[in-house]
């Protein structure tokens, strides 16, 4: 249980010293590999390699192309001290936004997976409630980002700024990942 509270306070340790460390999010990701390797082995590590190239291929998709997933045009202030690495993909994806993705689909599978042992949930619901988790954590980030200037959508939304098709966005791209889970065979370790 104290696992996933870890990797919470990782992931906001990132968000809050940026400016002070370009890699932070290297530090973050390699925890990240080593809890995921720790309880599921080397397909553990297969599933944040897809929730990788997933996210960040319908990222991509989004910013370079007039079919966007997230339902509405943004963009990424690349000079922000939310990515202080520099590193873009094809000059408009930050390469911190592919980490972001990555601790926070892992997190919300690893509670998700741990709420469902323990209540006996389906995998189905599991899948379902691991992209709730993901969009729950999207809620809290998404305002403090637009906020801060780190993105900026082309049209402004009920949420804080933030429009609710961004949402549907993240849950759909949650759910994909979900979907691959099984395949994977991950099993529980928990």
């Amino acid at each position: 249980e104290l696992t996933y509270l870890v990797l919470v306070v990782m992931n906001l340790v990132w968000y809050f010293t940026a400016k002070k460390n370009r890699y932070n999010w290297l530090l973050i990701l390699t925890a990240v590999s080593l809890h995921s390797y720790y309880f599921y082995g080397l397909p553990g590590l297969l599933f944040l390699i897809l929730v990788a190239v997933i996210s960040t291929t319908a990222e991509l998709i989004s910013l370079k192309s007039p079919l966007n997933i997230f339902g509405v045009s943004y963009r990424y202030n690349l000079k922000h001290k939310f990515f202080p690495s520099r590193i873009s993909i094809l000059g408009v994806y930050p390469i911190e936004v592919t980490g972001a993705w990555v601790t926070l689909k892992y997190l919300s599978f690893f509670l998700s997976g741990i709420i469902a042992a323990h209540l006996n949930l389906s995998i189905l619901t599991t899948m379902v409630l691991s992209a709730l988790f993901l969009v729950s954590f999207d809620l809290f980030i998404d305002p403090i980002a637009v906020f801060q200037r780190a993105w900026q959508w082309g049209r402004k939304g009920w949420f804080f700024n933030v429009p609710w098709q961004n949402f549907l966005g993240w849950f759909i791209v949650g759910l994909s990942v979900s979907l691959i889970v099984p395949k994977l065979r991950l099993g529980t370790n928990l």
